[in-house]
């Protein structure tokens, strides 16, 4: 721990101007500031009562009244005295009652919460009215009543002696009673208007602001709420704070849709590797289970200033939202090839996924670019319709398989369309798997590029083998089909390696450019004879081939979006704002506790980049769902024990990198460094077990001196949970060979 932190402190030199509690955030400042208030307010009431109720006490004892027979006071008049005397006693005391019976708690209660580490319950919202009405009683009518007091008091006393005396009181106090109600009624009004007026324009508290209505935010959000009240629902959020919820902490959630993306079904295959699905919800079911203290807006983010630490929104901007800290989880924006022309479609939500099913229903090819996790499940799904995938690497899915593992899902896609035409023999046959050791070489050690291969350190004949967010499973129960009926479709997928899209031709175009379409390759022609060759767009390629289709489907990765409605940065800031590189992915560079450069501000997600060193050398950071969630869980108990007051140790989920995907109607699970990342490849000490059963199964391990780094497990294997614990545990595996992967022999025994 100790190197970790001085990494990070050299890394990262804004690490001390990010205190962890700045005065006591943990209480609603404006929560403070009212209560102040209150308790000015019941101080001043208490002394203007009981000052006042004992004038009137002391003016119905001691008033001493001539007894003139001929001129006897009206006994009216002592009924009115009597009456408001005592009405005015009744007012005070009521007044000095509830200060007294308040006051005391409000002090001690303030004093908590001004020296308290943690949340307090407060009971005054109950009771405001109580002191709104010792206020309004001890000043308003109470100092009516005792200058009404005052004139009748005068008028009994003089009443036998000089009617002019009493009449001057009256002359006298009787404009200033009219000034006393105007000046009331002026002040009251005016107090409510500068409220309300106040209230429409003051920026809302908020000790955390989470903006983003992907996983990151929600999953941010969440647990957020759950580590300041916990629900019944139970969510596992690590420890809850001491001393149970702090209901004084609020919670700002900012979702452009009133539709966001939670994860459910989740399911721990390994104590590191989750299986989950996305789904929607409508944010007022998500936010019920924490209704007093998590706040959702529905709007578009304008602005953030950091220096004020204010959210300007699009539809309220004469209303900021204030914020103690903030995440940004704004997710990524897609990389779109010409994203204005109506035949190109990026896939990215859920609304996309719709509109393609609805052009491909009609469709009898498509063009599909891209290399990563989306490209790949759609080149599987889609049937019916023919697909020409462009990838300008020399395999598929390169940010998850190396070249044998993609020749494997290949392989496995042709068997399976063979089986469909009935002439791709059994498939239920059996076939022994293949294991070999492996070592690492440059494919062709005069180009720059840095492109590897596998050989044999048996110096065995054969082939070589060439080496190195939509959620998950969000194919799931949806039907991807073409207009070309099943079964007359023959070729179902052709790719084609190392290009990219050149240029998009019309119709018209593509006939005065005098190119010709390729219908046919090697292996005969693309579509049926049946099937027509007029086609709304053609793509002419880095290669110079040109392809007729209906449509072009992009999906060629995300970058992080950090831009505001008016397509300015999304974070103004005094100082400049660390990012990573547009080659990175871009993103805002953060620490191990995923805090960037600006103070109280965090990230998570796809617009975050892991910027701290050293990291563990089997994690590292790919912008995936998993990883979503993951950085996500960590800037909510970063954010919420920073506020505490407490330090927050690094996840033990960043010790190994964990996902699980589906790749081809396959299980794929990514363990550690599966392709060797971080590591030299070519170095002697680094070699690769690898088992391949056609059809069924695909285990890469990565081994350096004899221990695993990393693993690439493709179908039911089995070998998740052990394989990560020996990753974690880094055992010397060196004494197995290739019987580590023998599958007679049931290797999870061994480390039990």
């Amino acid at each position: 721990m100790p190197a970790t932190e001085s990494a990070e402190d050299d890394n990262f030199p804004w690490a001390e101007q990010l205190p962890l509690t700045e005065g006591r955030r943990s209480v609603n400042r404006t929560s403070l500031r009212k209560l102040h208030l209150s308790r000015a307010k019941l101080k001043a009431s208490s002394r203007a009562s009981a000052l006042l109720s004992g004038f009137a006490m002391m003016a119905m004892i001691e008033l001493t009244i001539e007894n003139d027979e001929d001129n006897r006071v009206p006994e009216a008049l002592l009924v009115v005295f009597t009456a408001f005397a005592s009405l005015l006693v009744v007012v005070h005391i009521t007044a000095l009652m509830i200060s007294t019976c308040i006051l005391p708690q409000l002090e001690c209660y303030i004093s908590m919460c001004e020296n308290s580490d943690g949340g307090v319950d407060s009971p005054y919202e109950k009771v405001r009215g109580y002191i709104e009405m010792a206020w309004i009683f001890s000043t308003a009518l109470g100092m009516l009543l005792f200058l009404v007091v005052v004139v009748l008091a005068c008028w009994v006393k003089f009443w036998n002696i000089s009617k002019w005396s009493a009449g001057v009181c009256f002359l006298i106090v009787g404009p200033v009673v009219l000034v006393f109600v105007l000046f009331a009624i002026f002040f009251y009004r005016t107090l409510i208007s500068f409220k309300y007026q106040h209230a429409s324009k003051m920026a809302e508290f908020f000790d955390f602001v989470v903006i983003g209505g992907g996983i990151a935010g929600v999953v941010c959000t969440q647990t957020l709420c759950e580590l300041i009240a916990p629900s019944p629902y139970n969510l596992p959020v690590a420890n809850h704070p001491p001393g149970g919820a702090s209901p004084q902490l609020r919670v700002c959630f900012i979702s452009t849709t009133p539709t966001l993306k939670t994860a459910v079904n989740v399911r721990h295959v390994t104590r590191m590797l989750e299986s989950f699905d996305v789904v929607e919800k409508p944010c007022e079911d998500w936010s019920r289970a924490w209704s007093n203290i998590l706040t959702v807006i529905i709007d578009k983010v304008d602005r953030v200033n950091s220096e004020d630490r204010l959210v300007y929104l699009l539809h309220r901007k004469d209303r900021p939202v204030k914020y103690g800290r903030i995440c940004i989880a704004t997710g990524g924006l897609p990389r779109a090839i010409c994203p204005e022309h109506p035949l190109v479609l990026t896939l990215r939500d859920t609304e996309s996924i719709v509109q393609f099913r609805s052009r491909l229903s009609d469709a009898r090819r498509v063009v599909l670019v891209g290399n990563g996790g989306i490209a790949t499940e759609v080149a599987y799904e889609i049937e019916g319709c023919q697909v020409i995938w462009v990838v300008k690497h020399e395999n598929i899915s390169v940010p998850f398989l190396d070249a044998a593992a993609s020749q494997f899902l290949l392989r496995s896609r042709s068997e399976k369309s063979k089986a469909a035409l009935g002439s791709g023999g059994d498939r239920n046959a059996k076939t022994a798997p293949l294991i070999q050791t492996l070592r690492y070489t440059l494919a062709d050690r005069n180009s720059e590029s840095q492109n590897y291969r596998l050989v044999s350190l048996k110096g065995e004949d054969g082939e070589k083998l060439i080496g190195s967010a939509l959620g998950p499973d969000w194919t799931q129960g949806l039907r991807f089909t073409g207009i070309i009926e099943e079964g007359s479709l023959t070729r179902q997928l052709k790719v084609v390696y190392q290009c990219q899209v050149d240029r998009i031709l019309s119709p018209s175009e593509f006939a005065d450019s005098g190119e010709t379409s390729v219908e046919a390759d090697e292996e005969g022609p693309l579509l049926p004879s049946f099937a027509p060759s007029n086609w709304p767009l053609y793509v002419r390629l880095t290669n110079g081939e040109c392809y007729g289709a209906d449509f072009i489907i992009s999906a060629t990765g995300v970058d992080a979006n950090l831009t505001s409605t008016s397509c300015t940065p999304l974070i103004e800031a005094d100082q400049d704002i660390k990012t990573a590189s547009a080659s990175e992915g871009g993103g805002l560079v953060v620490n191990a506790l995923m805090q960037c450069s600006v103070p109280e501000v965090y990230a998570a997600g796809d617009c975050a980049y892991a910027g701290w060193h050293p990291k563990s050398p089997h994690w590292f950071q790919m912008r995936l769902w998993s990883q979503a969630r993951q950085t996500a869980f960590q800037a909510a108990k970063s954010m919420f024990y920073h506020t505490m007051g407490e330090e927050v140790p690094l996840d033990f989920s960043f010790e190994i990198f964990a996902h699980m995907t589906h790749f081809f109607g396959f299980k794929v699970v990514l363990l550690g460094a599966f392709n060797g990342q971080g590591l030299d490849l070519t170095s002697p000490d680094v070699t690769v077990l690898l088992r391949i059963t056609p059809g069924q199964e695909y285990v890469k391990c990565i081994m350096l001196n004899g221990r695993m780094q990393g693993a690439l497990l493709i179908g039911e294997t089995d070998l998740e949970e052990t394989f990560e614990n020996v990753i974690l545990n880094q055992l010397d595996l060196s004494s197995f060979g290739e019987h580590l992967l023998d599958p007679n022999i049931d290797i999870s025994d061994y480390f039990d």
